[in-house]
């Protein structure tokens, strides 16, 4: 993971520039109170520090050790022995970083949370057999590893389909093996794609899973016969 973001930017409305930031907390299944960020300033982006925050709420992210720069950035990446993003597939943490513009003489400054959440997942494929001739099945529930349990709202696209589409349903993520044209000994691939933050500015967040469906024969007992002998 990396898709770095100035922090600052992300706020709304119009915050008054020369404030500090802190990190107040990290949540989610698993998260960490302790990490190490990796950290810069300046607008656009100077180097890139490593930051250790031992507790929560830390003091004001200063990763040059001078006047702090309202404009901070984030790179989501873990650094050794720390691990800034969840192990376990499709789960998150929340990273909420607070902003405290300048003090003035109106009245205590108010403070805006930045939410960052990082959310781990895996591009994988998937083997599926399956008889010629039974049921639709959903393609979705098919996939093993993290595509198990990669969220809904994806798209499935045809990666190959033995010049016979319509045994997909692309907009239902359903496939057919009842379809005329399904015969035993063909494969058919479809490949399922999710987008973690809906905006696709971070190649990270776009998830790709792989379905190959192996379509096998089914056994025939033939028909009913019969015979007359003499004896």
């Amino acid at each position: 993971m990396s898709c770095e973001n100035n922090l600052f930017t992300l706020l709304t409305g119009t915050p008054t520039p020369g404030g500090t930031w802190t990190l107040k907390s990290i949540t989610g299944s698993g998260a960490p109170s302790s990490v190490k960020l990796n950290m810069a300033e300046g607008s656009p982006a100077g180097t890139y520090y490593d930051v250790d925050v031992a507790s929560l709420p830390s003091p004001v992210l200063n990763p040059n050790g001078g006047s702090t720069d309202h404009n901070l950035w984030w790179k989501p990446i873990g650094t050794a022995p720390y691990s800034n993003n969840p192990a376990t597939c499709n789960t998150s943490w929340v990273y909420t970083f607070t902003y405290t513009p300048p003090a003035s003489l109106c009245n205590n400054p108010p403070t805006a949370d930045i939410v960052w959440t990082l959310y781990t997942s895996e591009n994988g494929t998937t083997n599926y057999d399956v008889c010629d001739g039974t049921a639709v099945f959903s393609m979705k529930s098919k996939l093993t590893g993290c595509g198990a349990t990669a969220p809904n709202g994806g798209t499935w696209t045809i990666i190959q389909d033995n010049g016979n589409p319509d045994a997909f349903n692309l907009g239902a993520g359903t496939f057919n093996p009842s379809d005329a044209e399904v015969t035993g000994g063909q494969t058919y691939i479809a490949k399922y794609t999710v987008d973690i933050d809906g905006a696709g500015t971070c190649a990270d967040c776009i998830e790709e899973y792989t379905l190959e469906i192996d379509i096998i024969a089914q056994a025939s007992a033939g028909g009913p016969g019969s015979i007359t002998t003499c004896i």
